[in-house]
């Protein structure tokens, strides 16, 4: 999943650019070209996929860069499994949170959605309140739990009421994130590796992107999320700027089944200092062991005592292995994310230049993607239709 680049600068015309190769992103990218417009899908990293792209161990095999779960949205797994071709499936077993106590619970239990809806309504009046009285001019804090709040509510609260069963793609996240790139790539869509390093309106139809090698980009309409780091230096203009990313650390580790106690999908430790997940690798084919991805908080975190204590320790409380039990490292991979700060709006950012929510959830994010507006011709029979019910 590598993004194609040139070594010398170019100059091409597109209907759409589309900025970003994160899952919704492609996502975006495919129904444009589905829709009989000519597509061109930037990126700026050498691999495509954003905080979802993957990496090659030392083995030669490939592995997310990450730990991934898709939340329970309504629709979203059934739009996933429709735009990627693969099958979603319940996750075994589902997922859960342990708390420091060793207190587990279910990842989706009534008690932590209570929690969670009541924090973001606490964190929204703060925030609303700071900015009515001025103690801030830092409005980002306060769209930050607005949005979270407004998704919460639409979305995640109904299904206190529900038994919702979490899923996830049947052959793993690196076949579904291949899946997604394929199935842009015949749809028409061009990749490009291209780091915007400006984007200027040149008439009220046209956008005119600069890349940092000097190479040129024309788009009638220009999509990118809201974590881009593109941000407005004047009408009809946007200048890229430097980005704060939080540092994470993955250490794979290969578990012979014989040894396997439960095969956790995925945990949460709640407040933990030095491991913020674990998930399960899962894979085409039948295989005499399971993968792990151990998500450390930071580099740092990984190296501060015994790697190989640290993850047996966290091994066991998930009860992925018995006390006691073997597993194997194989691997490591350093990952970056974007943080939550100084983003762009979502919705219509100027004309024919649209941005869509992106907060580190992708479920929240494609939740609100298919009720963005955007050019009614292209919903017109599309899996991912705006429906306002």
């Amino acid at each position: 999943m590598n993004a194609p680049r040139n070594t010398e600068a170019f100059e091409e015309r597109f209907d759409d650019v589309v900025v970003g190769s994160s899952p919704m992103m492609l996502l975006q990218a495919d129904l444009l070209a589905r829709a009989g417009r000519r597509v061109c899908l930037v990126e700026r990293e050498a691999r495509l996929g954003g905080s979802w792209q993957t990496a090659t161990l030392e083995s030669g095999e490939t592995v997310e860069i990450a730990c991934h779960l898709i939340e329970f949205f309504p629709g979203i797994y059934e739009l996933l499994e429709e735009a990627s071709d693969t099958p979603f499936v319940a996750l075994d077993a589902q997922p859960i949170r342990i708390h420091p106590t060793g207190l587990t619970v279910p990842y989706l239990s009534r008690m932590l959605m209570l929690a969670t809806g009541a924090r973001l309504f606490a964190g929204w009046a703060k925030a609303r309140l700071d900015w009515a009285l001025g103690r801030t001019n830092d409005r980002n804090r306060l769209i930050n739990f607005q949005t979270k709040l407004s998704s919460y509510l639409r979305y995640q609260g109904p299904a206190f009421f529900q038994r919702p069963i979490m899923k996830g793609p049947k052959h793993g996240f690196v076949d579904f994130m291949d899946r997604l790139e394929a199935r842009a790539r015949h749809a028409g869509v061009t990749i490009q590796g291209f780091d915007v390093s400006q984007m200027s309106r040149i008439d009220q139809g046209r956008w005119k992107l600069t890349s940092a090698t000097g190479s040129t980009l024309y788009a009638e309409h220009v999509h990118c999320t809201t974590s881009t780091n593109l941000r407005r230096a004047g009408d009809g203009h946007f200048q890229a700027v430097p980005q704060t990313f939080a540092q994470r650390f993955c250490v794979v580790a290969e578990v012979q089944n014989n040894d396997i106690h439960i095969s956790q999908s995925y945990v949460a430790f709640w407040k933990n200092p030095a491991v913020a997940r674990i998930s399960r690798i899962d894979m085409p084919g039948t295989y005499t062991f399971q993968r792990f991805l151990i998500e450390f908080h930071n580099p740092d975190s990984a190296a501060d005592s015994d790697l190989s204590d640290v993850i047996r320790k966290h091994l066991e409380n998930a009860k992925i292995i018995a006390a006691g039990g073997s597993f194997e490292i194989v691997g490591h991979v350093n990952c970056q994310f974007t943080t939550n700060v100084d983003q762009l709006p979502s919705g219509k950012i100027d004309n024919n230049l649209w941005g869509y929510y992106s907060m580190g959830n992708l479920a929240a994010g494609l939740a609100a993607w298919r009720k963005a507006p955007r050019l009614p011709a292209l919903l017109a029979g599309s899996c991912v239709e705006r429906k306002d019910g």
